[in-house]
This record gives structure tokens, sequence and C-alpha cells, in this order.
């Protein structure tokens, strides 16, 4: 019992190494990036990531201002489409105008 006992706590033991991986992982934890430190492995690759983030960010907040933002696409795309709503309309006015005056008078 007290050999396996000194296996178990051996310096080149299972129990040792698994200790020694679990305080790793803790101390990535409670590093500055916590747990995303720990799931990537070290804080330079979780820096990489929330730099990626704030990019994306930037990004996507430039795009929505172009698209959704005063004078945007969207803004000029709803004017096009009440032009080309006015244009129908009168093409639809003139054909019936047209079909009007071509029909022969009922006898």
């Amino acid at each position: 019992m007290l050999s396996n006992l000194s296996n178990m706590t051996a310096a080149d033991s299972s129990l040792n190494a698994s200790l020694g991986n679990l305080r790793t992982t803790t101390e990535r934890l409670n590093g500055r990036y916590g747990v995303l430190g720990g799931v990537l492995g070290d804080d330079d690759n979780a820096r990489k990531i929330i730099t990626t983030l704030d990019r994306t960010n930037a990004l996507l907040a430039k795009a929505d201002e172009r698209v959704f933002g005063k004078q945007g696409v969207m803004d000029e795309t709803q004017a096009a489409i009440r032009q080309l709503n006015g244009i129908l309309s009168d093409a639809r006015a003139a054909c019936s105008n047209a079909l009007t005056r071509s029909s022969p008078m009922p006898r």
C-alpha cells in the first residue's frame, strides 16, 4: 500500500502531471483574458481574437450606417421604388388609354 501511495505521489506520476495541468489551466483562466485565454491556450491568441472582433464590429457599424443611416442605400432604394411605382402607374394609364382609343366602336 505504501508502494502504491509512493507511486501515485512521485514527481513523475500521472496524478502529479494531472495536478500540474490543472494548475496551468487555472492560471490561464485567472489570466487577463479569462476563459478565452484558457480555451485558446494563451493570452496572445485571446488578444488576436478580441482584436478581430473589434475590427469586425467597426466594419459592421460602417456598413450599417451606409445601408440604414441617413441618406444611406436604403433611403435611396426606397426613393427609387417610389419613382418606379409612379412610372409604372403612368405606363398603365397610357396603355389603358391607348387600348380604349383603339377599340372598335360597337355597332
